[in-house]
């Protein structure tokens, strides 16, 4: 069962990596009103195998009184869920079991995947393994959002970000705020990610994916990941000034990694009038 747990708990740090793809999978077929999706069955059933998962790695770790908890937890969840379900049904004039489950599900998934997520990271930890692949999960992750981001727009089969302003797109997600939301967290270790690969001059392609992040960023047309934008390349400019003045070896490559950050700050502003957000911003602007 340890071996189980060991493994479970990467494959959960790697499932990070497919979520833009159920998610691009999930709203297509959301567009197509499609009540069952195929990334809602691949969650529902990830979902019953953490459940398994957190009550074997609470028996293993034999924390009687923090297993007790979460054990109780379960249960009062589950109590929950069926007397939520027996409400909808007395309540509701047309009650669809199908669309009721899923909505069901839809609301137990995130804190069950949080708790399983807390007990993978703290199985990794202890061998360092999250400290190695996690930057490289979210690299992956963010990367595979702009690809699907960028050819949703050239394609022109994207989402519009605000449908009663007919501004910003969400690719193939369903939503832009989350969307916006999880470039927001992940762009800064992106960058931080990228910056450390970039050894030399001849892995310039890692910054490429920076470039592409960046501008699918921007065409969802949220002031959220435009500031994450600004707030991560600035920090990563701070960064890069005291790496120059800290390492005396390579002065001249970490000078040229201070001016690349720059470009790409101003860059971001140059591009700013021409992009979604800045006529998002200025709706609001009247709107307020």
């Amino acid at each position: 069962m340890q071996s189980f747990i060991k493994k479970y708990s990467i494959f959960l740090m790697l499932y990070i990596v497919f979520q833009p793809v159920l998610d691009a999978v999930t709203g297509l077929m959301a567009q197509a009103h499609i009540n069952i999706t195929f990334g809602v069955l691949i969650r529902m059933a990830v979902m019953a195998v953490t459940v398994f998962y957190i009550l074997i790695f609470l028996i293993l770790n034999r924390d009687n009184k923090h297993g007790f908890r979460v054990i109780a937890y379960f249960v009062v969840l589950g109590i929950v869920s069926v007397i939520s379900l027996i409400v909808n049904y007395k309540q509701k004039e047309l009650f669809i079991p199908s669309l009721e489950l899923t909505t069901l599900a839809k609301s137990v998934y995130y804190p069950i995947m949080l708790l399983g997520y807390f007990y993978a990271f703290e199985e990794l930890a202890e061998d360092r393994i999250i400290n190695r692949f996690f930057p490289k999960v979210i690299f992956y992750a963010v990367n595979i959002i702009s690809i699907i981001m960028i050819i949703a727009h050239f394609t022109n089969t994207s989402f519009s970000s605000y449908a009663y302003y007919k501004l910003g797109e969400s690719g193939w997600f369903y939503a832009a705020n989350e969307l916006s939301a999880i470039v927001s967290i992940a762009f800064p270790i992106m960058v931080w990610y990228a910056l450390k690969k970039i050894s030399n001059w001849s892995r310039i392609y890692y910054w490429l994916t920076i470039i592409l992040a960046i501008y699918a960023a921007l065409l969802i047309g949220t002031k959220g990941s435009l500031l994450a934008i600004l707030f991560g390349t600035c920090m990563a400019i701070l960064a890069a000034v005291i790496h120059f003045f800290q390492d005396s070896s390579r002065r001249k490559f970490n000078a040229g990694i201070v001016v690349l950050l720059g470009l790409t700050l101003g860059g971001v502003f140059a591009a700013y009038p021409a992009m979604a957000v800045s006529r998002t911003a200025e709706l609001h602007s009247d709107m307020i």
